[in-house]
């Protein structure tokens, strides 16, 4: 089963007066917490200690708004980082390299030069698993295809695309009609 966690709280954005625009923003989290099945009913469940997640939030600078300058393209970044496991343990360093990656998207100017990229959260890579398994904007939740979903279903005008890493499906046609079968996509 899967269970969805709703925080309530509130979004502080931070502006600047000379140019009018969002500089930054962060999502400060409340202490009401309701968990839904995924029909949307309430279930008794709580996470455990080591579950919580960041709020993280893409910083204006980051954000795409849609200007058509430049392209929109996607990768996936891995490192391999040796560590005295006396002392961390695999989540600690990601959160880590999230606190990192924070404050370096919100030093002026230091991405400029490589077009203010966006960055996702850093994971532990589990062996054997492919990275189209990972949550992320393009998880579509079946193995083998990478498609940005909406409400557990295909998002409106979204792009169907087979994992090129694990080529499960022989085309993005093929997993275009897997979502089909599985009800996700449109007919």
């Amino acid at each position: 089963m899967k269970v969805s966690k709703i925080t309530n709280g509130f979004v502080v954005q931070q502006y600047d007066t000379d140019t009018g625009r969002c500089v930054a923003q962060e999502f400060v989290a409340g202490d009401q917490v309701a968990y839904e099945n995924e029909d949307g009913e309430p279930v008794d469940w709580r996470e455990p200690q080591d579950g919580y997640q960041p709020f993280e939030m893409v910083q204006p600078a980051n954000m795409s708004r849609g200007s058509g300058v430049g392209s929109s393209g996607k990768t996936v970044l891995k490192i391999e980082v040796d560590y005295d496991d006396s002392m961390t343990d695999p989540e600690a360093l990601a959160a880590a390299m999230d606190r990192l990656l924070k404050t370096v998207r919100c030093t002026p100017g230091i991405l400029d030069e490589y077009g203010n990229p966006s960055f996702g959260m850093f994971f532990v890579a589990e062996p054997g698993k492919c990275d189209c398994e990972y949550p992320g904007f393009y998880y579509s939740g079946v193995p083998g295809i990478i498609a940005h979903m909406k409400d557990g279903r295909l998002a409106p005008g979204a792009k169907v695309e087979r994992c090129d890493l694990c080529r499960r499906y022989p085309s993005d046609a093929a997993a275009l009609q897997r979502l089909r079968e599985l009800g996700y996509a449109p007919p």
